[in-house]
């Protein structure tokens, strides 16, 4: 060759410290008479266990989704059914301009944001009812795989929600211990104590916080949509 091999400078690459803080305990303790379990012929165990699980849940679920506000910030304003595509297609112009990988894109909405999509995208299947039996997953649009949820964090800017919109899995959960019952007999009462709980840290790493948007929007209400 006429040429020797590439003699360019090299560059030190350097990283940020990040870590993420398991300080985030929760529980719910109960108390259940067993002569009132008795009575009413059926385990209220059983229950008030589910009940509880899916409090710890819902406390993990908005300690999660609290760092949304950590990601880029992106005002978009009013949205309703008429402004929903553009929105998803603006967000994903931004993403693209952030130099955001494309795919496994999600978007996790407020219930009247999910409303906007599903008047927009019905017919392609998208539906909220479902969501629930899905773990939050209504479907497809835009390019975006929609996820709904009620722990969403008020936006600064107005009476909307702050709304993930980026890669999935930038928030870290580090889970400690997954939520775990303690059940005690009571000395004096004919009853048990249930203590479910749980303990886990979040927060966002340094780069990752680049590869989301935390986009505020103000949506309308329905029944002004509808009046329309």
């Amino acid at each position: 060759p006429t040429e020797e091999g590439y003699k360019g400078a090299f560059q030190l690459v350097t990283g940020d410290s990040d870590k993420v803080t398991v300080d985030e305990c929760f529980g719910v303790p109960i108390y259940i008479d067993q002569v009132e379990e008795l009575q009413n012929n059926y385990s209220l165990v059983n229950e008030i266990g589910e009940r509880a699980g899916f409090r710890l849940r819902n406390e993990i679920d908005k300690m999660v989704l609290a760092n949304t506000v950590k990601g880029t910030e992106f005002q978009f304003g009013d949205i309703d059914e008429t402004s929903i595509l553009r929105f998803l297609v603006a967000a994903k112009a931004k993403l693209a301009g952030d130099d955001v990988e494309d795919g496994d894109l999600i978007a996790i909405v407020d219930p009247i944001v999910a409303a906007y999509i599903e008047l927009k995208f019905a017919s392609s299947g998208f539906s909220v009812a479902d969501a629930t039996l899905r773990n939050g997953f209504a479907g497809t649009a835009a390019g975006f795989n929609i996820f709904v949820s009620n722990n969403l964090p008020d936006s600064e800017y107005g009476e909307g929600k702050v709304l993930y919109v980026g890669r999935r899995g930038m928030i870290a959960l580090v889970m400690q211990t997954e939520p775990r019952m303690s059940i005690t007999p009571t000395e004096d009462l004919i009853g048990i104590k249930m203590k479910p709980y749980t303990l886990f840290g979040t927060g966002v790493p340094t780069f990752d916080a680049k590869r989301f948007l935390a986009a505020h929007v103000a949506p309308k209400d329905l029944q002004t949509v509808d009046s329309e």
